[in-house]
């Protein structure tokens, strides 16, 4: 596998395309990054003087950001870089919170979350807490909580009735 001797910090979904953990094509490639950024659209951007959109490598899977020659020490003071510049992160607090629980994580663990976010996005991880109609979920589980016993149906015959 051919590995590049400079390190990138920014890559497009045609350079991704068919490498490890990448779709083949570089569409599907696009939409996998641009659902792994979707929620921080600082690690994405439009490449000066083309149309083409680049994508920060962190959120490339591992083996694919090993290609680039970047490894996860040196994702890290980049990863944080590009994170300060993100008003929708949250306080310090939840930043040092993340961190806390991606730190004691094992390196599969990592992977495996990574993973999973850049195939289906925040539903990947959380999909109970990702539900659209929050309002009715509350009101549906309000319900659950409720002591009453619920009256089931009375069963109806599905076959017509001869005459």
């Amino acid at each position: 596998m051919p590995h590049s001797n400079e390190q990138k910090e920014w890559v497009t979904a045609k350079e991704v395309a068919g490498l490890p953990d990448m779709p083949t094509t570089a569409r599907r490639a696009r939409d996998i990054l641009d659902r792994a950024t979707l929620e921080q659209p600082g690690l994405r951007r439009k490449r000066q003087g083309t149309k083409a959109t680049e994508y920060h490598v962190s959120v490339l899977p591992e083996r694919t950001r090993h290609h680039f020659g970047n490894s996860d020490s040196e994702l890290s003071c980049s990863d944080a870089r590009v994170a300060v510049h993100q008003p929708t992160l949250g306080t310090d607090e939840d930043k040092a919170l993340w961190m806390m629980i991606y730190n004691r994580m094992t390196k599969e663990q990592r992977d495996e979350v990574m993973n999973a976010f850049i195939r289906g996005g925040l539903n990947a991880l959380m999909p109970k807490n990702s539900a659209v109609d929050i309002p009715n979920n509350k009101e549906i589980s309000e319900q659950c909580d409720s002591d009453e016993q619920v009256e089931s149906a009375p069963k109806l015959s599905t076959q017509s009735k001869a005459g």
